[in-house]
Parts: structure tokens; C-alpha cells; sequence
């Protein structure tokens, strides 16, 4: 397996489906969510790969700045970046943390409503960028 640090436009699609499934949140909450999904990115990366050197993404500071943007993507699109997500994030025992499996039964629950049958989901890139 390997892992990346992926964007913020990932992480924003991420957010995005999990409230397109249904989850209410406020603001304060997706960027809460955003932020500890990247956390999960970051601590998965280095658990594949050792030590982050100063000069890779995901710095505490730059996952302290996340702030969630509304993604205006199709469901399917949106839910590709969230797969994409989880797999960079299952490293490690981060597959084991709270917050991830919490996510990964919401993108299950988006899975059985057909998301990869989809002309989009196919189409969509693997994560998504600015």
C-alpha cells in the first residue's frame, strides 16, 4: 500500500459528502471534521513513510488553517474524494480511530445507494485539485 498527503479540495469534497449523506453540521464543525480528516492524512503518511520532512504538505499549521469550502460536484464525484481520502488515511492504526470509522460507515452507506454505478464516480479523478 502507499499513501499521499492529499489537497484541501479533497478534504472539502470529503466534508461535502458526508453532508450530502445526511449529517448536519455547522460550520464550526465541518472545519473541525476537515481538520481531523486531515490530521488522519498526515499521522497515515508518516506511519507509512516515517518522519514528514519540513517540506511536505500536511503541517500542523497548514491543517490549523483548514477552513471548509462547500464543493458543488456531483454526489458520485464527491464521493470518489472521500474514498480516496480513507485510503490515504489507512495506514497505521488510523483505520482504527474513531473519526475514521465513523466516516468509512458513511461512505459504506453512500456505497450502497449506488455511487459507483454512476457515469460521474467513474469519470471523477482520484482526489480532487484546485
Amino acid at each position: 500500500m502507499s499513501a499521499f498527503f492529499v489537497g484541501s479540495d479533497t478534504v472539502d469534497a470529503a466534508v461535502t459528502a458526508i453532508i450530502r449523506a445526511g449529517v448536519l453540521m455547522s460550520l464550526d464543525e465541518a472545519n473541525a471534521i476537515g481538520r481531523g480528516l486531515w490530521t488522519l492524512n498526515a499521522d497515515a503518511v508518516t506511519a507509512r513513510y516515517g518522519a514528514r520532512g519540513e517540506d511536505m504538505n500536511g503541517t500542523p499549521e497548514e491543517i490549523a488553517a483548514y477552513r471548509w469550502t462547500h464543493r458543488n460536484e456531483a454526489t458520485p464525484v464527491l464521493f470518489k474524494s472521500l474514498e480516496c481520502l480513507l485510503y490515504q488515511c489507512s495506514e497505521g492504526d488510523v483505520p482504527q480511530r474513531e473519526l475514521f470509522q465513523k466516516v468509512d460507515a458513511i461512505r459504506e452507506k453512500l456505497e450502497r445507494l449506488g455511487m459507483k454505478a454512476a457515469p460521474e464516480y467513474e469519470a471523477a479523478p482520484w482526489g480532487l485539485c484546485a
